[in-house]
């Protein structure tokens, strides 16, 4: 499969810079600023990762998930944190509820590549043990 991260993320600045990071890990990048935006991405491509920032203006990504689950069944999903350092209460909710809504990666803001370095790898070894698994079968 085609390592093509989507991320939506309403800072065009916020998403140069992540955009950046996945690259350096060979992977192709997907933007959309908005829910819409992602939407219409999802309808023509198939993603390695879908990477969302929890806040797009108004609207909230994690009342979402379901949505973009069902768009991209087995893709992986994974949520940064919104930067409101002076808002520990928020930070706290909005992980937990990351959380409950089973994101699979929780991407903290400032971004580290050594944490995208590790979402990569845990992807590719998921999809490698994904692989024997089908070998598997078609030899039984």
């Amino acid at each position: 499969m085609s390592r093509t991260v989507l991320i939506i993320e309403d800072s065009a600045t916020q998403a140069r810079i992540i955009a950046r990071m996945f690259a350096q890990q060979g992977c192709e990048v997907v933007t959309a600023s908005s829910l819409t935006e992602a939407r219409a991405q999802l309808d023509v491509t198939r993603f390695y990762l879908i990477l969302a920032d929890i806040f797009l203006g108004e609207d909230n990504v994690l009342d979402h998930m379901a949505e973009l689950r069902e768009r991209a069944p087995g893709t992986p999903i994974g949520i940064m944190s919104a930067g409101q350092r002076n808002d520990p209460v928020m930070i706290r909710t909005m992980l937990n509820k990351a959380r409950r809504e089973q994101a699979d990666y929780l991407l903290p803001k400032p971004f580290s590549y050594v944490d995208v370095k590790q979402i990569c790898t845990s992807i590719d070894s998921r999809d490698q043990t994904d692989l024997s698994q089908q070998l598997s079968a078609l030899r039984a």
